[in-house]
């Protein structure tokens, strides 16, 4: 058995792959992040305000959440502020957006400290990412599994009430 392959039949090929890329990335499933909504600037998290994660042990890092600044938008996507505390005392702030049906994960920009000034810094075009276990952010997922996000027959939605998130965020 042998192919023929011409330049003809590999473009056409391709195009249909194309196509058939085309057609699953527009799918139902994908629509929440093409209307997607524009989050905006959060205010700078208050220290006192901040609620501890529990890790459970997946990150020497200790995380928070700022428990006024969680929301769960029209778009399906539910974003927040996290505050990352290293051993020695060094914070690194993001508004990270997660979006349960896609299981994916977006940081949309970074607290820059200035001497006693901090700073919203955002990125111009942050891009969706995979949320796995392991890699540079575990604790999204962690956050995505046990506190945002509610199984369906077929994969995961948001939970939509922020008052659910808090009970969840404070039973574990």
């Amino acid at each position: 058995m042998s192919f023929d392959l011409s330049r003809s039949k590999l473009s056409a090929l391709f195009l249909g792959v194309l196509c058939l890329f085309n057609i699953v990335s527009m799918s139902p499933t994908n629509a929440a992040i093409l209307n997607e909504i524009i989050p905006n600037v959060p205010r700078i998290p208050q220290k006192s305000r901040l609620l501890k994660i529990d890790t459970q042990g997946l990150t020497s890092l200790t995380h928070f959440i700022d428990p006024t600044q969680i929301s769960v938008d029209s778009d399906s996507i539910t974003r927040f502020v996290l505050v990352s505390l290293s051993n020695n005392n060094v914070a690194n702030t993001t508004l990270v957006g997660i979006s349960c049906v896609n299981q994916e994960f977006k940081i949309y920009g970074y607290i820059l400290q200035r001497a006693n000034n901090p700073e919203w810094i955002f990125s111009s075009a942050p891009n969706w990412q995979a949320l796995t276990n392991w890699g540079s952010n575990p604790i999204l997922y962690l956050l995505a599994e046990n506190y945002l996000c509610a199984p369906i027959e077929k994969g995961f939605e948001a939970i939509r009430s922020t008052e659910q998130i808090l009970l969840n965020l404070e039973q574990w």
